[in-house]
Parts: structure tokens; C-alpha cells; sequence
């Protein structure tokens, strides 16, 4: 038959109202307008123009979501957001920026056309971070990827007022894909096994990252003036796949750590001549991180008191080994 047809109801608690036209159809789903096309639906803003949280599935009646809409412009009071890709189409054809969902055209407004109101992301689908996905993106503070396999350059370049970022199955790391977020303290690399060139350039919040024995690539300056920053490191030296400067700065290193299962955090380490490089740089050593926990300082015996903290645990004799205290936030 040809023509529009109008459902109503509700089903499962949640309301719906199907419109169907000429072959295709339309469905309000908690306010959420899904329109079927070739192969999955296309998700627009509907009548969450007020909305402070918005979450857009990865899939709809067990068919992907395709593509979204720039419809989300509307949304001026939304602080949460959560979305199965960043940009127009789940391929990455079009507009990759996070921005164009707002309604952002180039890359120079990608940012601004962000609600001012919106703090945090969620990316929930096994994508990529496309090339300058999140510029300029400044308002942004939390930015989670559970699913998200790999990051393009310059995706997060700029984005100042990130201070949080979880990605646990991210494994590369383009150039400076994090340029000059500057409030951004920590960051863990789970599974992480190539660092571009000036990836995390200008951080200078930063103050700890783990890196496991499997990142094999870190590219030129990858750490460049993050003034405050410690790197604790699985391996007991430069990887051949490193670039000769790829901590041009010359901030400290802890060498040869032994870390969590996980590869998430630093369990011990020996204290030898040349365990420690650069403990002298401005700013000096700072303490490893470990999600949910607060260092403690570094005991001689495992389960043991501190007997160095993190700015003199290079004071330690040779050959001691130094256990990490994890002490778990309230």
C-alpha cells in the first residue's frame, strides 16, 4: 500500500509511535526519531530538543545505526551524551567531527558548535576516532571509549578542558592526537602498542603514564613539555622501536616496573643505577596512578609501610627492590 500510515503505543515501557510512508517508516522511540534506511536506521534528534542526557544505541530491531543527523543542535541543555560513532555515518563517509551532529560544517567551528553544556561522551562502538574527530572540542571533560580500537591524529588537539579519558581497548595512538589537552593528569594504555609523533605534546597536567611491554612504537617528542610528568615503563630500556627522541624533553623514567596482569599500573620495580633516567628534571618524579586507588609511597617489602615517597624514592641503595603501596579512595 501507498501512502502514510500512524502507529501509537507503548511496548516493553517505552513509548513509540511508528510512521509509516511509501515503503519506509519512522519511529519515535523515547523521543529518539529512528528512520529505516538501506541496511540499518538513521537516528535523529526528535523531542529531546530539552534533554540533559541523551543515549543513542549501537543497534535497532537487531539493525545497526547507520548514520545521525545534524539535528542535535537544538540540544542546548544536554551534559551527557552517548553515541555509537562520532560523526555522520558509522563508514566514515562525511563529516567525521564530533561537531557535525550540532551542526558544525568545517573543522574550524567543530568545536564551537558544541553545546557549552555538554561534559561527557561516550563512544560505545568498535570504531576508530577519525582524524580531528574532538578539535577544539574545549568544554569537554570526561570521554569515555570502552570499544574503540584505534585513535587518528589529532583527535582530541585542543581539547583543554578534558581531564579524564578511558580506553581500554584502544591500540594505536596517532600524531599528536592529544596535543595541548592541558588539564589531562592521567591516562592509562591498556592495550596500546603505537604512540605517534607529538601525541601527547604540551599535557602539561600530565603526571603519570604505565607503559606496558608491548607498546613496540613511540614516535618523536610523543612527550614533549609535559613539565610534570613520570613514565613508568615494563621493559628495562629503549625499545629499538622507539624513536631515538621520543621523550625529547627528558622527563623522568622508571625502568623495568613490574606491572599489574592488566599491564594498568606499577607493582615494583628494583632500584638500580640505571633504573631511574632524569630523576632530576624540573618538577621531579611523581607517583604512578592506578585507577581507584591513591599512592601511598614505596615500601622495601611487599605489603609493607613506605619507606620512600615518589620525589625521593631515587635516594633508595642499589638493588633494593621497592614495592608500590595502593591505597583504595573511599
Amino acid at each position: 500500500m501507498v501512502g502514510i500510515y500512524t502507529i501509537t503505543g507503548e511496548a516493553s515501557n517505552q513509548n513509540y509511535n511508528v510512521t509509516f510512508i511509501d515503503g519506509s517508516y519512522e519511529v519515535y522511540l523515547d523521543g529518539l526519531l529512528f528512520t529505516s534506511i538501506t541496511g540499518g536506521y538513521k537516528v535523529s534528534v526528535g523531542t529531546l530538543a530539552a534533554a540533559t542526557e541523551i543515549v543513542i544505541p549501537v543497534t535497532y530491531k537487531d539493525k545497526p545505526i547507520l548514520e545521525i543527523d545534524n539535528s542535535f543542535s537544538v540540544c542546548t541543555k544536554l551534559v551527557k551524551l552517548t553515541v555509537p560513532f562520532v560523526g555522520a555515518a558509522l563508514d566514515g563517509t562525511g563529516n567525521v567531527r564530533f561537531g557535525y551532529i550540532f551542526g558544525a560544517s568545517s573543522l574550524s567551528n567543530n568545536g564551537s558548535y558544541v553545546p557549552t553544556s555538554l561534559r561527557e561522551v561516550v563512544v560505545t562502538g568498535e570504531v576508530s576516532i577519525g582524524y580531528e574527530a574532538f578539535y577544539k572540542c574545549s568544554g569537554l571533560t570526561t570521554i569515555s571509549l570502552p570499544n574503540v580500537t584505534s585513535i587518528e591524529g589529532y583527535a582530541f588537539e585542543f581539547c583543554r578542558g578534558l581531564t579524564e579519558i578511558t580506553l581500554p581497548k584502544v591500540t594505536s595512538i596517532g600524531n599528536m592526537a592529544f596535543y595541548y589537552c592541558e588539564v589531562l593528569t592521567t591516562i592509562t594504555l591498556h592495550n596500546v602498542t603505537s604512540i605517534g609523533d607529538f601525541a601527547f605534546e604540551s599535557c602539561i597536567g600530565l603526571t603519570s603514564i604505565t607503559i606496558h611491554s608491548d607498546l613496540t612504537a613511540v614516535g618523536r617528542s610523543a612527550f614533549s613539555y609535559c613539565s610534570k610528568l613520570t613514565i613508568y615503563v615494563e621493559v628495562s630500556s629503549k625499545p629499538t622501536g622507539w624513536d631515538t627522541e621520543w621523550n625529547r624533553s627528558g622527563r623522568p623514567v622508571v625502568w623495568g616496573c613490574t606491572l599489574s596482569e592488566d599491564g594498568s599500573y606499577v607493582v615494583s620495580f628494583t632500584k638500580t643505577a640505571s633504573s631511574i633516567s632524569n630523576p632530576t628534571a624540573t618538577n621531579g618524579i611523581s607517583a604512578p596512578y592506578r585507577e581507584g586507588y591513591t599512592f601511598g609511597g614505596w615500601a622495601t617489602v611487599e605489603g609493607g609501610t613506605a619507606s620512600y615517597t615518589a620525589a625521593n624514592v631515587n635516594s633508595a641503595a642499589d638493588d633494593t627492590v621497592l614495592y608500590a603501596i595502593w591505597i583504595e579512595n573511599e
